[in-house]
């Protein structure tokens, strides 16, 4: 399993939400910057919780597992709720690293 902060989830996490809008970051920056929040991060987490990127607990669950590279077993392990707060979180941290990237 690997850690959020290391460089290979980070990537994994980039492709996955921009998967969402067919490898275009600049779009994906607009649509947050459409949401609204106070930091970069805030705004990542309202597209998540808004419903732009994954919608279902199960969906959300394997992304973490791909995301993380975790097992069944691992990914598994924490409730639906757990699961929804960490993929919010994910897709805050990649909002920052894209915005800043543009």
């Amino acid at each position: 399993m690997l850690r959020m902060n290391t460089k290979k989830a980070i990537e994994n996490a980039k492709k996955h939400f921009l998967e969402y809008y067919d490898g275009d970051a600049a779009a994906l920056v607009r649509d947050g910057l459409a949401v609204g929040g106070f930091t970069n991060y805030q705004k990542g987490g309202n597209l998540a919780r808004g419903g732009s990127f994954a919608c279902y607990y199960w969906d959300e669950r394997e992304a973490i597992r791909e995301i993380l590279e975790e097992s069944e077993e691992e990914a598994n392990r924490f409730s639906n709720d757990e699961v929804f707060k960490t993929y919010c979180h994910i897709a805050g941290r990649v909002y920052e690293k894209l915005a800043a990237g543009l």
